[in-house]
């Protein structure tokens, strides 16, 4: 089963399979939006609701310039539970300008982390022979 570790201090998205060994890593953000709840992913270890295949969405949400880039998002459990809880990792807005946001993994989103559509088709080829079990966050902080 494989693991990802986020580094808040770092801003780097690691994937590690199952034998331990690590796959490759990228950058990645948890820069949200003022609104978001939570303002950010605390310190920690969480477990993934979709672990086969991430959750894919209608209507342009799921291209290179849209929210979730163009393999979706995998979702993380609530804490202490079974249910997804609507946040996850996923990477989109790829070349996005706006006044206060950076693009691609530098781009806010409302809670989850953000990083690279190529993290993101590695990490989607992986979970499918090797199935995703654990996020670990580590050095995480509000990224204002």
């Amino acid at each position: 089963m494989s693991d990802i570790t986020f580094d808040g201090k770092t801003h780097m998205l690691t994937l590690t399979n199952r034998a331990g060994v690590v796959v490759n890593a990228w950058p990645a953000n948890n820069k949200t939006t003022r609104n978001a709840r939570p303002r950010f992913i605390p310190d920690g270890v969480y477990y993934f609701y979709n672990t086969k295949f991430p959750t894919r969405h209608p209507a342009g949400g799921d291209e290179l310039q849209g929210e979730f880039g163009t393999y979706g998002i995998v979702l993380l459990k609530k804490p202490s539970s079974e249910e997804a809880w609507g946040i996850g990792i996923h990477s989109g807005r790829q070349a996005y300008r706006g006044k206060s946001d950076g693009a691609g993994a530098y781009h806010r989103t409302q809670g989850c982390i953000r990083t690279t559509d190529s993290a993101m088709g590695t990490i989607t080829t992986i979970m499918r022979g090797d199935p995703l079990v654990q996020l670990f966050v580590n050095n995480n902080h509000l990224q204002d």
